[in-house]
């Protein structure tokens, strides 16, 4: 009965650290750790192609074809670029993290093992520690996301609109969501209402595609990252148990305690390897994604303060800054959460070189600690693309180089 109850209280924190990351991604038909009928129903196989579908048929297309009627004005330029580049870098997030579902069922898998298996007060504690950082990054993004979903949706049908209206591509009594072009003319009814919707449910992906990738990135790394904790700190503890070992078999029972350590840490090291295999590129283009709304943001920001009287241009900022906000945070969580692999990776050598190494056989210090502290000297570094390691000094330095891309703007709009 003991057990039972200690297995529940295990699932009900699986389901509160994982929770929100599971159920966005099973809507969606990538979530690794489903059974395997349900992996290879039609239905799932297809629902990403389908949402990208959507986002490209319903937002890039029109608004490709109205970016090269609009492209002598850069004001109209910026406007096009705030909606049609962030849904073309959501488009390919949901396509590569759908091309690495599978790659990543092993990572789903020892998660759910990590929690589901028996555990000491100190583990569940650790444990969770880790997880309230994942769950508080993902519930704020989740939150400004939807925050500025809503009023991007709704501040047109309250009559203020939330960017430029130009005589151009917009005609008709009420403008569409974005700036787009059709072949027919939607502005009579019901052409209008089936364009509008198709644009809605667009947005609705292209904020799913904003969100969902990060936060379960952040999950995995924060989880990894408690794990390594929790394998130092194990370590010490085994170290002092088995201080004096006397006999044959004593010392034939501590090796084979000491290499489930050594299978643990090259084990995590594996998960990180995949982690930053499946997710590499989907940062990259998520930091270039953030680069480029932050600079649109900062001229159309510039541009209001030039005109007062734009009210568009106020309403517009205040929604669009919403979404660079959580852009911004997202880029932040990644970037602390690999600042954390690191921090806990590089800890084990350190936790291994001060404990009692000394006291225990000759033979096992050889073949298993500085085994250890081999692979644990070098930090587990997470990367963007294979071309900048993700860190906290990086997301400075990503604020740095927008503030200078966002200067060259303001010179070339003046």
């Amino acid at each position: 009965m003991k057990s039972n109850n200690a297995h529940e209280s295990f699932f009900a924190y699986l389901n509160w650290a994982i929770g929100l990351n599971r159920l966005s991604l099973r809507l969606m038909g990538i979530w690794p750790d489903d059974s395997v009928a349900e992996t290879k129903l039609f239905t799932t196989i297809l629902r990403i192609p389908l949402i990208i579908s959507v986002m490209m048929l319903c937002i890039v297309v029109p608004q490709m074809y109205a970016l090269i009627l609009v492209r002598n004005n850069l004001l109209l330029i910026i406007d096009n670029f705030m909606t049609s580049f962030p849904t073309l870098i959501g488009c390919a997030k949901f396509y590569f993290l759908w091309r690495s579902k599978e790659v990543l069922r092993p990572v789903v898998c020892s998660v759910t093992e990590d929690w589901l298996r028996p555990k000491s007060d100190l583990e569940c504690q650790k444990m969770r520690d880790a997880a309230v950082v994942a769950r508080l990054f993902t519930v704020g993004g989740y939150s400004l996301i939807t925050g500025s979903l809503m009023g991007f949706i709704i501040a047109p049908l309250c009559g203020l609109n939330i960017r430029v209206e130009q005589n151009i591509t917009d005609y008709g009594r009420q403008p569409l969501l974005v700036q787009s072009y059709y072949p027919y003319d939607y502005s009579q009814s019901p052409n209008f209402e089936i364009t509008h919707s198709s644009q809605i449910v667009a947005a609705c992906f292209v904020a799913m595609s904003l969100a969902v990738p990060d936060n379960y990135f952040g999950a995995l790394v924060f989880h990894i990252s408690g794990q390594f904790q929790l394998l130092g700190l194990n370590f010490e503890h085994f170290i002092k148990q088995n201080e004096k070992i006397v006999g044959i078999m004593a010392v034939r029972d501590f090796n084979k305690s000491l290499g489930v350590y050594v299978d643990r840490h090259v084990h995590l090291i594996r998960m990180v390897a995949i982690v930053e295999k499946s997710f590499n590129f989907i940062i990259l283009i998520q930091i270039f994604c953030l680069c480029v709304m932050a600079c649109c943001l900062g001229v159309r920001i510039l541009s209001a303060i030039g005109n007062p009287n734009d009210k568009t241009a106020v309403i517009q900022i205040i929604n669009l800054g919403a979404t660079l906000i959580s852009l911004m945070i997202f880029a932040f969580s990644n970037c602390y959460a690999s600042e954390t692999l690191a921090s806990r990776s590089a800890e084990i050598f350190q936790q291994v070189y001060s404990s009692d190494w000394y006291k225990i056989p000759k033979r096992s210090t050889c073949c298993y600690l500085i085994m250890i502290m081999i692979m644990s000297k070098n930090p587990q570094m997470l990367s963007a693309g294979k071309i900048l390691y993700l860190s906290l000094s990086t997301f400075c330095i990503i604020l740095k180089s927008i503030a200078g891309y966002l200067s060259v703007l303001i010179a070339q709009s003046n």
